[in-house]
């Protein structure tokens, strides 16, 4: 009995006899998407000293960040989730997702923790440069909040990064016919 062997998928432009253009994500745009979040930090850095607003950027506001920070500041330092301490240096809003629980009898945080989790490390480094420069490491310092929102603008590139390239994918399976930078710049 003869099997039968299925024809091979080309997997290249050479093999297809395309041209360079059949590439997912072209090289420019790779190149682009890798710079992405290296001039969100650039930004992140020049608003910092800018202080739009009269504000730095890399403060807490009583909002959303209070939440994220709070659980973040908390983990790392109480190794708990009780944000009473927290919450009683950031002030924030006042909703009925920060008061008071029944079911614990703590002040409780809405969002997930999976941000304020990727942050510890960035926390901690910044607490441990305000250690090493004279300041208070109590995770609400210079360095520490400076750490802090660096490590958002960081994940917030790297998720640029691979949407642009889910993005490209996508694109290339969808519309195989179209030449690669034209799938790459509509995806950027």
């Amino acid at each position: 009995m003869t099997m039968m062997k299925s024809p091979a998928i080309p997997t290249t432009g050479e093999e297809t006899g395309e041209n360079e253009g059949s590439d997912a994500v072209p090289p420019i745009f790779r190149r682009a998407a890798l710079a992405l979040p290296l001039v969100l930090i650039a930004a992140f850095l020049v608003l910092d000293v800018m202080a739009p607003g009269g504000s730095k950027v890399t403060e807490i506001n009583p909002g959303d960040a209070a939440s994220y920070f709070g659980v973040t500041h908390s983990l790392l330092f109480d190794r708990d989730f009780d944000l009473t301490n927290e919450y009683a240096r950031l002030h924030p809003d006042p909703s009925s997702c920060v008061t008071v629980r029944p079911e614990t009898g703590l002040p409780g945080s809405p969002f997930a923790i999976g941000s304020s989790l990727l942050r510890i490390p960035f926390l901690a480094a910044g607490t441990a440069v305000d250690w090493a420069a004279g300041l208070p490491a109590d995770g609400y310092s210079r360095y520490a909040l400076f750490f802090n929102g660096l490590g958002n603008v960081i994940f917030t590139g790297i998720g640029l990064v691979m949407l642009f390239g889910f993005l490209c994918n996508s694109s290339a399976s969808l519309v195989p016919n179209v030449p690669g930078r034209t799938r790459g710049g509509i995806s950027l």
